[in-house]
């Protein structure tokens, strides 16, 4: 009896639009983790579903392959940090690379960083169903020069900054600093890759973070024009050539964006060290 009872209830309910409309904005925009769904991409890779702006980063790097020419010059890392992990789709798309080219025997590791604490839950849950949460971990925190907090600014559709660099525009919110010592103390030395998208404090990165980019092979960079350090992409140039890496590869030359000029570039380092970091 009962259960003809909640029948007829739930079905009278899916009957009446207006009421079927308002559950499904519910369910659509806050029940998606309760659902536990997943959309698969073969090769043992799945992700879990998203909103409208998680959609855009996947459709970045999954479909539109803006980092696909990066293989070229260099094998899928083993090891590597990813700066600026928004929603973890990068780190995912090795897993994906890396499984496909049947080299899943040989374990990587990666540490995701970003300094919105929104995306914990969804790279918590795309490492958990992915069984990388042993040796993928996360961490909350802002690239900037030295210690304590930074403010930062969340602004839609993966444009959030540094408020050195935003400005006013967003909501504010101060973010711990990471150090090149916590970095180093999450995922030891060395690395194959520090990938880096961090709408415009690129420049604190190269100018700041130069006791763990010395164990890095190799540098993956979107870089924007209108960074804190006022030069462009040639004084980026140049903190990287100081910093010992040479550019090998421009994946994605200069376009405009409202901003000013983005792009994407790969350095090398010029002379591998890979000293472990002093205790």
């Amino acid at each position: 009896m009962t259960s003809k009872i909640s029948e007829s209830f739930w079905g009278t309910i899916f009957k009446i639009s207006s009421l079927r409309s308002r559950l499904a904005f519910q369910v659509k925009y806050r029940c998606l983790t309760e659902l536990d769904l997943r959309v698969s991409l073969g090769h043992d890779v799945c992700v879990p579903w998203w909103n409208e702006e998680i959609g855009a980063s996947f459709a970045e790097i999954f479909l539109e392959q803006e980092y696909s020419g990066m293989f070229e010059f260099m094998k899928p890392p083993a090891r590597w940090i990813d700066l600026g992990a928004f929603a973890g789709f990068f780190s995912i798309w090795l897993v994906w690379i890396r499984n496909r080219l049947k080299l899943s025997d040989s374990p990587c590791e990666a540490l995701l960083i970003d300094a919105d604490r929104e995306r914990a839950g969804y790279i918590a849950d795309l490492l958990r169903i992915n069984n990388l949460s042993e040796r993928f971990h996360f961490r909350y925190g802002a690239i900037d020069a030295g210690g304590g907090t930074s403010r930062f600014v969340h602004i839609p559709y993966m444009s959030s900054a540094l408020a050195s660099i935003a400005g006013s525009v967003g909501q504010p919110v101060d973010v711990p600093i990471l150090t090149c010592r916590e970095i180093v103390s999450l995922i030891e030395p060395p690395y194959d890759l520090v990938k880096v998208d961090i709408e415009g404090a690129e420049y604190e990165l190269l100018q700041n973070y130069r006791e763990f980019l010395r164990h890095c092979d190799h540098l993956l960079i979107e870089w924007h024009s209108w960074h804190s350090g006022g030069g462009g992409l040639g004084q980026l140039r140049e903190l990287a050539d100081d910093a010992g890496f040479h550019q090998i590869a421009e994946l994605q030359p200069a376009r405009a964006v409202p901003a000013g000029q983005t792009g994407i570039i790969l350095f090398r380092r010029t002379e591998p060290n890979r000293e472990q970091v002093a205790p």
